[in-house]
């Protein structure tokens, strides 16, 4: 099998994938995002589970003297009821007394605000806030960052809002995703909080944490996995409090780009599957050759074996992967056959249209415009809409800022490498 798949991998260097093959692929494809996008709609077709969840939450607050005294605690609880609902691993966190409590206020020109609390590990941290204001306000969007040492955090920040909000006042949770770990020898952080209204207006928030970071759990692995003569490599595993990391490296010697891993699952030894759909969050990508993927953590269940399983991976012929552009001449150079659009320029502007999306199938999209240097552009509006039955893009950007020729890389297209894998991990 080995040497079959050697040479199947050598015969794809040299040879272009027929168009007849990707289309019979793509059609497999379109069958299997069916298959998924039914079992989607049955998922979101249970509101009212959903619902008795969420009741069933409640009353394990009434029925759990333990659960319910943790969460007490908890200024600002509401936020983390949909969290809850949705990953075991932060219910195991607030049960644990693995929250910390803040309560950092400050007011300025008629807004309060209150950083109440934090869960932290080494993979980033999750901090709820509260912005009360003495006038009629909505939808305020604070730019966030977060200081150690006077220097930003190395990490990702991203907000959102649970839904808590009034005319006076409105309540979010702060997601922080480092993709080193995060050092604790110095607890001592500060919150900057910048609001744009009529009058700019900035908090500053020092906060120092008290209790022990857990130790994050790590588990060195270096296995290589083969999908239809493609491989990627599961390098680690790191299980913190909040979120499980795993590693993988892509080798460039591959035939074939990895777009996507729609399935990458963490299976306890009970047979629980950690997050159902997989992954939380990515940094990195496949293209790149090194991507961190986050998923949820049940870090207070103390596991001893976890199994994690690969598949349903997106893939194209190297080569044959993008769409590109002469700039300069307004020229469409290459387009790959199995693509389905009329792709063209208009001034500043590179005009695609395609068959809508049918809300059965999925089609495929693109990445920003990359040149000839690999840079994309300083600043770019991309404007989406659906007319005549045509799902149209135009990237408008300034071309004289690029070096033709500029590509367009796909970024997703349902061509599936056949086959899942598992590996099994002992926890240490």
């Amino acid at each position: 099998m080995e040497d079959k798949l050697t040479q199947v991998g050598e015969e794809l260097r040299h040879k272009a994938l027929p168009h007849d093959t990707l289309a019979q692929a793509r059609r497999k494809g379109l069958q299997r995002a069916k298959r998924q996008r039914k079992q989607s709609i049955r998922v979101w077709s249970g509101v009212a589970i959903a619902a008795i969840f969420v009741l069933s939450f409640t009353l394990s607050i009434r029925l759990s003297p333990q659960f319910a005294q943790s969460m007490a605690k908890v200024p600002g609880v509401s936020l983390f009821v949909d969290l809850i609902s949705t990953d075991k691993g932060v219910r195991d966190i607030i049960s644990h007394d693995y929250y910390e409590v803040l309560n950092v206020a400050q007011t300025k020109g008629g807004l309060t605000f209150t950083l109440q609390g934090v869960i932290a590990d080494t993979s980033g941290m999750v901090l709820n806030y509260k912005l009360e204001s003495s006038k009629p306000v909505q939808n305020l969007s604070p730019q966030i960052s977060i200081l150690q040492d006077g220097s930003p955090l190395a990490a990702s920040i991203g907000q959102y809002n649970s839904g808590d909000e009034t005319k006076f006042e409105q309540g979010k949770l702060i997601h922080v995703v480092s993709p080193e770990s995060i050092s604790y020898e110095n607890p001592n952080f500060e919150l900057q909080v910048k609001i744009d209204q009529e009058l700019e207006t900035t908090f500053t928030l020092p906060f120092t944490l008290e209790k022990p970071i857990a130790k994050t759990k790590k588990v060195s692995l270096n296995q290589s996995l083969t999908f239809e003569g493609q491989e990627l490599i599961v390098e680690a595993i790191a299980i913190a409090p909040l979120r499980a990391k795993v590693t993988i490296r892509v080798p460039e010697d591959n035939t074939m780009r990895l777009l996507d891993i729609e399935k990458l699952q963490l299976i306890d030894e009970l047979g629980e599957i950690w997050k159902q759909g997989g992954i939380i969050s990515a940094h990195g990508d496949l293209e790149s050759g090194l991507v961190h993927y986050y998923l949820q953590s049940n870090y207070f269940r103390e596991p001893k074996k976890l199994a994690l399983e690969i598949g349903d991976i997106q893939a194209l012929p190297k080569g044959d992967d993008y769409v590109e552009i002469d700039v300069e001449h307004g020229k469409v150079t290459h387009v790959p056959q199995f693509i389905e659009a009329d792709i063209w320029v208009e001034n500043d502007e590179i005009h695609v249209v395609m068959p809508a999306r049918d809300e059965k199938e999925s089609t495929f999209s693109f990445t920003s415009p990359v040149d000839a240097r690999g840079e994309t552009p300083r600043s770019i509006n991309v404007v989406t809409g659906i007319n005549d039955g045509k799902d149209r893009n135009i990237y408008m950007f300034d071309f004289e800022q690029m070096q033709s020729p500029i590509r367009l890389n796909v970024q997703n297209y349902p061509n599936y490498l056949e086959g899942e894998e598992k590996i099994d991990i002992d926890i240490k």
